[in-house]
């Protein structure tokens, strides 16, 4: 009937993707910067930090359970699988969108902030104006 799909790798694979481009994002960041200026405040009190800290790893948990339940299917349960539906595709676009639309953000709010520190008064940022009708992150809120 065909090669069949086994769904835990590529899923695995996409997570650890996800995280690559994230993770070398921000590590690219500090290393320009020299410091994440988001923990200056929070890394003072080890109670505020650590109540960060929780948050961001039960986020990560919880954003991980799904690809551990998949990934705990037995391998013969996963053979009798179709070899990829439309849902496979549906999903594999969504994905796709998802991480591209996170690429496009963190450059441009790179951008945008570059010009910020240069005292740009005009910066086009148009994935965040399309949005939210501004090019200043956070001014929809």
């Amino acid at each position: 009937m065909g090669h069949k799909m086994y769904f835990s790798s590529p899923l695995s694979e996409a997570h650890v993707l996800t995280l690559d481009v994230v993770g070398s994002y921000l590590f690219q960041r500090v290393m320009q910067d020299g410091k994440d200026s988001r923990f200056d405040e929070i890394k003072k009190s080890p109670p505020k930090f650590f109540v960060a800290f929780m948050a961001q790893a039960t986020w990560i948990s919880l954003c991980l359970m799904p690809i551990l339940a998949v990934n705990s299917i037995p391998h013969a349960v996963l053979s009798t699988l179709p070899a990829i539906g439309i849902t496979d595709v549906l999903g594999l676009l969504l994905y796709a969108g998802g991480l591209g639309f996170e690429v496009t953000a963190d450059r441009q709010k790179d951008a945008w902030v570059q010009a910020k520190k240069r005292k740009v008064s005009l910066l086009s940022c148009q994935l965040l104006i399309y949005l939210f009708g501004s090019s200043e992150p956070g001014s929809f809120l």
